[in-house]
Protein backbone atom coordinates (compact mmCIF):
# COMPACT_ATOMS: atom_id res chain seq x y z
CA UNK A 1 0.00 0.00 0.00
CA UNK A 2 1.30 3.44 -0.88
CA UNK A 3 2.28 5.55 2.15
CA UNK A 4 0.18 8.51 3.28
CA UNK A 5 1.60 11.72 4.68
CA UNK A 6 0.16 15.01 5.89
CA UNK A 7 -0.28 17.91 3.53
CA UNK A 8 3.09 19.41 4.45
CA UNK A 9 4.70 17.47 1.61
CA UNK A 10 5.97 19.18 -1.51
CA UNK A 11 4.45 18.02 -4.79
CA UNK A 12 6.34 19.44 -7.80
CA UNK A 13 3.14 19.83 -9.80
CA UNK A 14 0.50 22.50 -10.23
CA UNK A 15 -1.84 22.97 -7.29
CA UNK A 16 -4.39 20.16 -7.32
CA UNK A 17 -8.10 20.40 -7.84
CA UNK A 18 -9.31 20.14 -4.27
CA UNK A 19 -13.04 19.83 -4.88
CA UNK A 20 -14.40 17.20 -2.53
CA UNK A 21 -17.83 17.29 -0.97
CA UNK A 22 -17.57 13.92 0.77
CA UNK A 23 -16.83 13.46 4.46
CA UNK A 24 -13.41 12.01 3.64
CA UNK A 25 -10.21 14.07 3.61
CA UNK A 26 -9.12 15.42 0.24
CA UNK A 27 -6.17 13.39 -1.08
CA UNK A 28 -3.65 14.11 -3.81
CA UNK A 29 -1.40 11.49 -5.38
CA UNK A 30 2.31 12.31 -5.52
CA UNK A 31 5.01 11.06 -7.91
CA UNK A 32 6.62 8.56 -5.52
CA UNK A 33 3.37 6.71 -4.93
CA UNK A 34 2.53 8.47 -1.69
CA UNK A 35 -0.53 10.55 -0.89
CA UNK A 36 -1.01 14.05 0.44
CA UNK A 37 -3.89 14.26 2.90
CA UNK A 38 -5.58 17.61 3.36
CA UNK A 39 -7.37 17.73 6.69
CA UNK A 40 -10.95 18.90 6.51
CA UNK A 41 -12.63 21.28 8.93
CA UNK A 42 -12.70 19.95 12.46
CA UNK A 43 -9.69 17.64 12.14
CA UNK A 44 -6.26 17.97 13.71
CA UNK A 45 -4.81 20.79 15.77
CA UNK A 46 -5.82 24.16 14.37
CA UNK A 47 -5.63 27.80 15.32
CA UNK A 48 -7.82 29.36 17.95
CA UNK A 49 -10.95 31.00 16.64
CA UNK A 50 -9.99 34.40 15.18
CA UNK A 51 -12.12 37.02 13.46
CA UNK A 52 -9.50 37.82 10.87
CA UNK A 53 -11.66 40.53 9.31
CA UNK A 54 -10.94 42.61 12.42
CA UNK A 55 -7.19 42.15 11.95
CA UNK A 56 -6.43 42.29 8.23
CA UNK A 57 -8.66 43.05 5.26
CA UNK A 58 -9.02 40.87 2.15
CA UNK A 59 -7.56 43.75 0.13
CA UNK A 60 -4.46 43.88 2.34
CA UNK A 61 -4.02 40.11 2.10
CA UNK A 62 -4.20 40.22 -1.69
CA UNK A 63 -1.76 43.14 -1.89
CA UNK A 64 0.72 41.41 0.42
CA UNK A 65 0.50 38.16 -1.56
CA UNK A 66 1.18 40.04 -4.80
CA UNK A 67 4.08 41.88 -3.22
CA UNK A 68 5.59 38.56 -2.17
CA UNK A 69 5.11 37.25 -5.70
CA UNK A 70 7.11 40.16 -7.12
CA UNK A 71 9.86 39.61 -4.56
CA UNK A 72 10.07 35.89 -5.34
CA UNK A 73 10.50 36.61 -9.04
CA UNK A 74 13.68 38.47 -8.09
CA UNK A 75 14.83 35.86 -5.57
CA UNK A 76 14.46 33.09 -8.16
CA UNK A 77 15.68 34.90 -11.26
CA UNK A 78 18.61 32.49 -11.55
CA UNK A 79 20.16 29.49 -9.81
CA UNK A 80 23.35 31.49 -9.27
CA UNK A 81 21.52 34.25 -7.43
CA UNK A 82 19.62 31.69 -5.37
CA UNK A 83 22.82 29.94 -4.34
CA UNK A 84 24.57 33.21 -3.52
CA UNK A 85 22.06 34.12 -0.84
CA UNK A 86 18.75 34.41 -2.62
CA UNK A 87 17.59 31.24 -0.89
CA UNK A 88 17.55 33.14 2.42
CA UNK A 89 15.17 35.82 1.20
CA UNK A 90 13.18 33.21 -0.73
CA UNK A 91 12.68 31.29 2.52
CA UNK A 92 11.38 34.42 4.21
CA UNK A 93 9.05 35.22 1.34
CA UNK A 94 7.67 31.68 1.08
CA UNK A 95 7.15 31.66 4.86
CA UNK A 96 5.18 34.90 4.70
CA UNK A 97 3.21 33.56 1.76
CA UNK A 98 2.32 30.41 3.69
CA UNK A 99 1.15 32.57 6.59
CA UNK A 100 -0.92 34.89 4.38
CA UNK A 101 -2.66 31.96 2.70
CA UNK A 102 -3.29 30.24 6.02
CA UNK A 103 -5.00 33.44 7.19
CA UNK A 104 -6.90 33.54 3.90
CA UNK A 105 -8.17 30.01 4.48
CA UNK A 106 -9.60 30.98 7.87
CA UNK A 107 -10.68 34.51 6.97
CA UNK A 108 -14.30 35.35 7.75
CA UNK A 109 -14.45 37.90 4.91
CA UNK A 110 -14.52 37.58 1.13
CA UNK A 111 -10.80 36.90 0.70
CA UNK A 112 -9.49 35.75 -2.66
CA UNK A 113 -8.10 32.22 -3.12
CA UNK A 114 -9.93 31.00 0.00
CA UNK A 115 -11.12 27.66 -1.38
CA UNK A 116 -7.70 26.05 -1.70
CA UNK A 117 -5.66 28.53 0.35
CA UNK A 118 -4.89 25.93 3.02
CA UNK A 119 -3.52 23.50 0.44
CA UNK A 120 -1.41 26.23 -1.16
CA UNK A 121 -0.22 27.41 2.26
CA UNK A 122 1.06 23.94 3.09
CA UNK A 123 2.90 23.67 -0.22
CA UNK A 124 4.61 27.03 0.25
CA UNK A 125 5.44 26.16 3.84
CA UNK A 126 7.23 23.05 2.61
CA UNK A 127 9.20 24.92 -0.04
CA UNK A 128 10.18 27.52 2.59
CA UNK A 129 11.63 24.69 4.66
CA UNK A 130 13.52 23.36 1.64
CA UNK A 131 14.93 26.82 0.99
CA UNK A 132 17.05 26.76 4.13
CA UNK A 133 19.90 25.79 1.80
CA UNK A 134 20.75 27.03 -1.67
CA UNK A 135 20.78 23.67 -3.43
CA UNK A 136 19.82 23.11 -7.06
CA UNK A 137 17.01 20.82 -5.89
CA UNK A 138 15.62 23.50 -3.57
CA UNK A 139 15.78 25.98 -6.43
CA UNK A 140 13.80 23.72 -8.76
CA UNK A 141 11.08 23.23 -6.14
CA UNK A 142 10.99 26.98 -5.50
CA UNK A 143 10.69 27.76 -9.22
CA UNK A 144 7.80 25.31 -9.58
CA UNK A 145 6.17 26.85 -6.53
CA UNK A 146 6.52 30.31 -8.03
CA UNK A 147 4.90 29.06 -11.23
CA UNK A 148 1.97 27.70 -9.19
CA UNK A 149 1.63 31.04 -7.43
CA UNK A 150 1.62 32.91 -10.74
CA UNK A 151 -1.19 30.68 -11.99
CA UNK A 152 -3.17 31.32 -8.84
CA UNK A 153 -2.83 35.09 -9.19
CA UNK A 154 -4.04 34.85 -12.79
CA UNK A 155 -7.27 33.37 -11.50
CA UNK A 156 -6.54 29.75 -12.39
CA UNK A 157 -6.40 28.52 -8.84
CA UNK A 158 -8.42 25.38 -8.15
CA UNK A 159 -11.54 25.34 -6.01
CA UNK A 160 -11.62 23.09 -2.99
CA UNK A 161 -13.04 22.28 0.43
CA UNK A 162 -11.76 24.22 3.46
CA UNK A 163 -8.90 22.58 5.34
CA UNK A 164 -7.94 22.98 8.97
CA UNK A 165 -4.75 24.97 9.49
CA UNK A 166 -2.08 23.65 11.83
CA UNK A 167 -0.25 26.83 12.81
CA UNK A 168 2.70 24.95 14.29
CA UNK A 169 3.57 23.93 10.70
CA UNK A 170 2.65 27.02 8.71
CA UNK A 171 5.83 29.06 9.19
CA UNK A 172 8.90 29.19 11.40
CA UNK A 173 9.00 32.17 13.74
CA UNK A 174 12.37 33.49 12.57
CA UNK A 175 11.26 34.47 9.02
CA UNK A 176 8.17 36.17 10.44
CA UNK A 177 10.34 38.16 12.85
CA UNK A 178 12.54 39.15 9.91
CA UNK A 179 9.44 40.37 8.10
CA UNK A 180 8.47 42.46 11.12
CA UNK A 181 11.89 44.10 11.06
CA UNK A 182 11.60 44.93 7.36
CA UNK A 183 8.13 46.42 7.80
CA UNK A 184 9.38 48.46 10.74
CA UNK A 185 12.16 50.02 8.66
CA UNK A 186 9.81 50.70 5.75
CA UNK A 187 7.16 52.33 7.92
CA UNK A 188 9.67 54.33 9.97
CA UNK A 189 11.19 55.79 6.79
CA UNK A 190 7.75 57.08 5.80
CA UNK A 191 7.19 58.93 9.07
CA UNK A 192 9.87 61.56 8.42
CA UNK A 193 7.33 64.36 7.97
CA UNK A 194 3.62 64.88 7.46
CA UNK A 195 3.83 65.08 3.67
CA UNK A 196 5.81 61.85 3.34
CA UNK A 197 3.37 60.18 5.72
CA UNK A 198 0.33 61.42 3.79
CA UNK A 199 1.77 60.23 0.48
CA UNK A 200 2.41 56.74 1.88
CA UNK A 201 -0.38 56.25 4.39
CA UNK A 202 -2.09 53.54 2.33
CA UNK A 203 1.01 51.33 2.33
CA UNK A 204 1.64 52.18 5.99
CA UNK A 205 -1.88 51.05 6.83
CA UNK A 206 -1.52 47.83 4.86
CA UNK A 207 1.81 47.01 6.50
CA UNK A 208 0.32 47.78 9.90
CA UNK A 209 -2.43 45.25 9.20
CA UNK A 210 0.23 42.70 8.32
CA UNK A 211 2.04 43.36 11.62
CA UNK A 212 -1.25 42.95 13.48
CA UNK A 213 -1.79 39.63 11.71
CA UNK A 214 1.70 38.38 12.57
CA UNK A 215 1.04 39.32 16.20
CA UNK A 216 -2.03 37.09 16.16
CA UNK A 217 -0.20 34.25 14.40
CA UNK A 218 2.57 34.29 17.01
CA UNK A 219 -0.03 33.53 19.70
CA UNK A 220 -1.64 30.56 17.98
CA UNK A 221 -1.45 27.06 19.49
CA UNK A 222 1.74 25.27 18.52
CA UNK A 223 3.81 28.41 17.93
CA UNK A 224 6.97 28.76 20.07
CA UNK A 225 6.29 30.19 23.55
CA UNK A 226 2.61 30.63 22.68
CA UNK A 227 1.71 28.89 25.95
CA UNK A 228 3.53 31.52 28.04
CA UNK A 229 1.31 34.28 29.43
CA UNK A 230 3.96 37.01 29.15
CA UNK A 231 4.69 36.14 25.54
CA UNK A 232 0.98 36.13 24.74
CA UNK A 233 0.70 39.58 26.33
CA UNK A 234 3.58 41.04 24.28
CA UNK A 235 2.23 39.63 21.02
CA UNK A 236 -1.31 40.80 21.82
CA UNK A 237 -0.14 44.33 22.59
CA UNK A 238 1.93 44.46 19.40
CA UNK A 239 -1.11 43.41 17.39
CA UNK A 240 -3.33 45.97 19.14
CA UNK A 241 -0.84 48.77 18.53
CA UNK A 242 -0.49 47.81 14.88
CA UNK A 243 -4.26 47.98 14.48
CA UNK A 244 -4.17 51.47 16.00
CA UNK A 245 -1.43 52.43 13.55
CA UNK A 246 -3.62 51.28 10.67
CA UNK A 247 -6.44 53.46 11.98
CA UNK A 248 -4.20 56.52 12.32
CA UNK A 249 -2.91 55.97 8.79
CA UNK A 250 -6.50 55.86 7.51
CA UNK A 251 -7.20 59.10 9.40
CA UNK A 252 -3.98 60.72 8.09
CA UNK A 253 -2.94 61.41 11.70
CA UNK A 254 0.85 61.69 11.46
CA UNK A 255 1.45 62.58 15.12
CA UNK A 256 -0.53 59.67 16.54
CA UNK A 257 0.97 57.28 14.01
CA UNK A 258 4.53 58.30 14.96
CA UNK A 259 3.76 57.93 18.67
CA UNK A 260 2.27 54.50 18.08
CA UNK A 261 5.35 53.32 16.17
CA UNK A 262 7.51 54.47 19.09
CA UNK A 263 5.36 52.40 21.45
CA UNK A 264 5.69 49.41 19.14
CA UNK A 265 9.49 49.74 19.20
CA UNK A 266 9.40 49.65 22.99
CA UNK A 267 7.09 46.65 22.95
CA UNK A 268 9.41 44.73 20.64
CA UNK A 269 12.47 45.61 22.73
CA UNK A 270 10.79 44.41 25.92
CA UNK A 271 9.76 41.14 24.31
CA UNK A 272 13.18 40.50 22.79
CA UNK A 273 14.87 41.17 26.12
CA UNK A 274 13.04 38.18 27.56
CA UNK A 275 12.45 35.81 24.65
CA UNK A 276 15.13 36.34 22.03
Amino acid sequence: MAPSIRVFYWVPLALPNCVNTSAQPTTVDVPDGGTVIVQREGEGNGAANVRWSEIISPAALDAEIREVHEALEKDLSSLEKFQQGGYKTARRHFSELAMLLAITAEHDGEAKYKECAATASARFSEVASRSKAGTANAYQHARQSLSDLSEMLRGKQPQGAPAKIDWSRVADRAPLMQRLGIIDREVFSKLADEQTFAENRNSIGRHAECVAAIGVVLRQPGMPQADHADYQKYAQELSDQARQLAQFAAQNDHRQAAETVTKMHGQCANCHAKWR
